[in-house]
């Protein structure tokens, strides 16, 4: 047994001690005098505790592994196996899917992305903690950083966590694709199908490094912030208007490469002054609004004109 298993193996029974204590010091029936031994007790055991951490935060470091501290919000009900298994499970997605759309090579032209040599690391159970259900997860940082900036993990990590906190929505998923949204979606709706909130702690051998807390109603709001994600593709093209409705201010466009292109036309674009003939050609830009989350399968991406000029 290396080094980082026996402090594992000692936490687990240090924490299930402290399980315990707890649960006596709660019981009603528990006489005065046990009560407070079992104070007593249960201060020496959470003190054994942090130093059992620490060391193992240390270990982990030298051993180059990133830390995680994950727990269950879960209130006055007991946890159901599936929905503690189903979040946890979630959560390996969710970070898979912003490492591995992180990391994707850009293609060559008229390639498909290819994926990096980055191996997508795993998430990995180390220990239980006392308090709602908590888990300590470990992950490798690949070999091969040494000519980056910064490690891919640190970087999808830091990124984990601007969702979490409903920063850089809209850029990530521009950025990197729908795919990590979706995945953090999936993760948040098992919260809400379970009524579960979050803490998510990355932890390192000097401390703290990102720390995100979610209550039930936090993860509602995330949730819905996530759902209101749009992704903006402007594009550029030549084609041949065929129509144009002044009232309803609609355009339709046959571009050269075969595809029909209908939508609206922004404010100014097409006006008495600056009237538009059809059928005409025309180089046009337009803006193509989508939402990350398809919640109607019948949704459309939203196609706006905003500019045209005459060839």
């Amino acid at each position: 047994m290396n080094a980082i298993q026996n402090i594992q193996d000692r936490l687990h029974g240090t924490n299930a001690l402290i399980a315990r204590y707890e649960a006596a010091l709660d019981n009603p029936t528990t006489a005065p005098n046990d009560a407070a031994a079992l104070a007593v007790n249960l201060r020496s055991l959470r003190n054994l505790q942090a130093r059992l951490e620490s060391q193992f935060f240390e270990l982990a470091a030298s051993q180059n592994l990133e830390v995680y501290k994950y727990r269950l919000l879960v209130g006055q009900e007991a946890p159901s196996l599936a929905g503690v298994g189903e979040a946890w499970s979630k959560l390996q997605a969710f970070f898979a899917s912003v490492y591995e759309s992180l990391t994707k090579v850009s293609p060559a032209p008229g390639k498909k992305p290819v994926q990096s040599a980055f191996q997508t690391p795993e998430l990995g159970y180390a220990y239980s903690f006392p308090g709602s259900v908590g888990v300590v997860i470990t992950l490798p940082r690949p070999v091969d950083v040494a000519l980056l900036t910064e490690s891919p993990v640190d970087e999808a990590s830091n990124i984990v966590f601007n969702l979490l906190e409903s920063r850089d929505m809209g850029s990530t998923a521009r950025t990197l694709g729908p795919s990590p949204m979706r995945a953090m979606n999936e993760w948040l709706g098992v919260h809400v199908r379970y009524r579960y909130g979050a803490d998510l702690e990355w932890r390192g051998a000097s401390g703290r490094k990102r720390h995100a807390h979610a209550t039930y109603d936090d993860i509602l709001k995330i949730q819905t912030a996530v759902l209101d994600t749009k992704t903006r593709q402007t594009t550029t093209t030549t084609g041949l208007l065929t129509a144009v409705d002044w009232d309803g201010k609609t355009f339709r466009l046959k571009a050269d490469s075969g595809e029909e292109i209908s939508g609206k036309y922004g404010e100014g674009v097409i006006q008495l002054e600056h009237a538009a003939s059809v059928p005409a050609r025309y180089t046009v830009t337009v803006v193509t609004i989508t939402d990350v989350i398809q919640t109607d399968i019948k949704s459309k991406p939203e196609i706006i004109l905003e500019h045209l000029e005459a060839l």
